[in-house]
């Protein structure tokens, strides 16, 4: 080409490069038409012009000369070879049918990219192709990330492929396969100089792909992503260690729910080896949004973990989803996620029976189930016209699709909870294919805690508010059916009285109006633990649930009544007030609402009423209320407990309430009452976790402090 410019450049020869020993090579290039030898010929001549060019004829090996002019007979074949061998030289000819010929063979991206011609179908990718076809996919997990947490399983499955030539990957659905498989191929590759090539299914034949893509001098690692979705997986596995395209090693993703079934296509060619990868625990999804996303937002963190269920894909699907809209209000509701994921999956796995949707729902709703005990679904199979025979059938063909493990035959469990989150509500809210409220009634009786994680799956994983709606509709009806009998309905209220706020606390007022008053002296009690102790007391604990709710001022109004009444259990109020009503980790994205609220009512119950019962209730709950740093463990996922510090923020709300408390526990000092109480809660103000401390609080509150000791006998050794 002429520098600069889109055009080739004139002369003879047209260009020209050197071999290995220094010897030239001259390419002429011509489209002539007519009279091509005679053109040929003297295009040649001029390449052997030594005045001309300043070059002997013994310097040059080799004249390449591309033409356009179709095919040559043998007899100009030969006389144009043999004016060139007469200078010393050999002549290669390529025509228009041979560089089509080699463009398609061996060179079809010269075809795609400078032509725009594909001469395959797409489905053979190199290894950065495949990553960027898979990354512009905004419902695809991001490939192109850190490798985390799977080093052992990298170091087994680089030795298990130095035994053999096949490694089956496998695993629940979204843990990583893929992303494990791509390292595993670029460790090989590094190791061992093969070439990677990536096979990514698209439903047509890969015969001709694989014939135009493995070059015959090239050693191959094959990566075959979903290996159950492609057509041809026989046609790659023939080219294992064929002689023309050396595939060395195959790397293979599969489906759970297929893996049977791939396996023995590949036991037709060599015993493959095989490697499961489980799903990450709840730190590792943390850590991974953490250093892919950068989210270290515990908010943001928690709300992934409950979402992916230790699925990989989904974490980094709403991880991504949350980087790039900086808002968590991308990934309250999962229906997106899901469906994008599990659509596509449950088509798969469905036979077509009329039964087996229904039979899924079910299995997925209780998460686990015993077939040798079906008697107690008799209402429900009989509701939906299933048999316990077909029940039975359709869990044994979840089963072969690895939907459900099954154990024993007798045994059953949905293998995949986040596939089970999508049942769920497939079944039981987006297609209705079983009434939700006849699901809640028949399982309440014999499984009241799963009934419950169900709906509250609905109700925390799918942020929807038509679904939220809906289901109150499901609970309202059979809250209607129990009513009446007060042995079921007891269970049930307990269960979901917050679907009826309204009507929950006018039935805990009749309760507290119908209890009898206990005569007791609480100050003969010692708290041993501040952070309070187990609530038992069903009253209690129904309105401690009312925490962050529009109606919580009624709430601890009852509460505070029902107080009155059983000061014998103090410690369970106290614990109400300083662990469910107190502060949490979302107490300032809520204003303090919870804690504001109960200072004010308990500021106005010593006011209208200062017994001593009604005083130290006030005065054990306003010491931990004025606190600092709040030190809180709780339950979560799988049997684990989060330990965390809540320091308290600088704002009107904490400002205010926290005055309220200091001036009442002021007068009460004033009055001589709880003296050793109020002196220990001086000692102890403004200490501990000091780096947390925020002493713009103090400041603002230290004339009131300082007013506490104004009134401390300096003769007293102890003030």
């Amino acid at each position: 080409m002429v520098t600069g410019t889109n055009k080739t450049a004139k002369g003879n020869p047209d260009t020209y490069f050197l071999t290995a020993d220094n010897k030239y090579v001259f390419v002429m290039y011509t489209t002539q038409k007519t009279q091509f030898v005679d053109k040929a010929l003297e295009d040649i001549a001029k390449c052997f012009d030594e005045e001309r060019l300043g070059i002997k004829n013994e310097d040059i090996a080799e004249i390449i000369f591309c033409h356009t002019y179709g095919r040559l007979s043998p007899k100009e074949d030969k006389s144009l070879r043999d004016y060139c061998r007469q200078k010393g030289a050999m002549l290669n000819l390529i025509g228009i049918d041979e560089l089509g010929n080699d463009i398609f063979l061996k060179y079809p991206k010269i075809a795609k990219d400078e032509l725009g011609i594909s001469v395959d179908t797409g489905q053979i990718m190199t290894l950065d192709s495949f990553l960027a076809s898979q990354d512009k996919n905004k419902m695809s997990a991001p490939l192109n990330t850190e490798f985390m947490f799977r080093d052992d399983e990298l170091k087994e499955a680089e030795k298990l492929l130095e035994q053999n030539n096949i490694l089956v990957v496998y695993g629940p659905s979204g843990v990583g396969k893929t992303r494990f498989s791509v390292e595993l191929c670029r460790c090989l590759s590094d190791k061992l100089g093969y070439e990677i090539v990536c096979i990514k299914s698209n439903g047509l034949e890969i015969y001709e792909d694989l014939v135009t893509s493995l070059e015959s001098e090239k050693e191959y690692i094959v990566f075959v992503d979903d290996a159950n979705e492609l057509t041809g997986l026989h046609f790659v596995l023939d080219n294992l260690n064929n002689e023309k395209r050396k595939i060395s090693k195959l790397v293979i993703t599969v489906r759970d729910y297929a893996r049977q079934d791939v396996i023995k296509k590949i036991l037709d060619y060599d015993k493959p080896e095989k490697i499961k990868l489980d799903i990450l625990k709840d730190d590792d999804i943390r850590k991974l949004v953490d250093v892919c996303f950068g989210i270290k937002n515990n908010t943001y963190s928690d709300r992934i973990v409950a979402i992916a269920e230790g699925n990989a894909r989904i974490a980094m699907l709403a991880g991504k989803l949350v980087s790039e809209s900086e808002s968590i209000e991308s990934i309250m509701d999962a229906s997106e996620l899901y469906n994008s994921y599990y659509g596509k999956q449950l088509e798969t796995i469905l036979t077509g029976s009329e039964t087996e949707i229904k039979s899924a729902g079910i299995i997925a709703f209780l998460q686990s189930i015993r077939l040798d005990n079906l008697e107690r679904f008799s209402d429900l199979f009989e509701a939906l016209s299933l048999s316990s025979d077909a029940f039975i059938e359709d869990i044994k063909h979840l089963h072969s699709s690895e939907a459900v493990d099954l154990c024993n035959d007798v045994a059953a469990r949905i293998s995949d909870q986040c596939f089970s989150n999508f049942l769920i509500k497939y079944v039981f809210v987006d297609k209705k294919i079983i009434p939700l409220d006849l699901m809640i009634k028949v399982c309440f009786d014999f499984n009241k805690a799963r009934t419950i994680s169900a709906c509250n799956i609905l109700l925390n994983v799918f942020s929807d508010e038509n679904l939220h709606k809906y289901l109150e509709e499901q609970i309202n009806i059979i809250w209607d059916e129990v009513k009446d009998n007060a042995e079921k309905f007891e269970m049930f209220f307990k269960s979901f009285h917050m679907i009826r706020p309204t009507e929950t606390l006018l039935i805990i007022k009749e309760r507290i109006d119908k209890t009898d008053t206990v005569s007791f002296d609480t100050t003969k009690i010692d708290i041993k633990n501040e952070d309070g102790n187990q609530i038992k007391d069903d009253i209690i604990s129904v309105l401690c649930n009312f925490h962050n709710h529009q109606q919580l001022p009624e709430a601890i109004e009852l509460l505070l009544q029902y107080y009155e009444k059983r000061p014998d259990l103090f410690e369970e109020f106290y614990t109400a007030f300083v662990r469910e009503l107190g502060i949490d980790a979302n107490s300032q994205f809520s204003g303090y609402y919870s804690i504001k609220t109960s200072v004010s009512f308990l500021c106005n119950l010593i006011k209208e009423n200062r017994n001593i019962n009604t005083l130290m209730l006030f005065v054990k709950v306003a010491k931990y209320y004025l606190k600092f740093v709040f030190s809180r463990a709780e339950g979560g996922r799988r049997n684990t407990f989060t330990f965390y510090n809540i320091p308290i923020g600088y704002c009107k709300s904490v400002l205010d309430y926290r005055k309220a408390l200091l001036e009442n526990l002021r007068e009460i000092f004033e009055s001589g009452a709880f003296g050793s109480e109020l002196e220990n809660f001086l000692k102890n103000y403004c200490s501990g976790y000091r780096d947390s401390i925020n002493f713009d609080v103090a400041k603002e509150e230290i004339v009131l402090v300082l007013s506490f000791l104004e009134m401390l006998d300096k003769d007293n050794l102890h003030h």
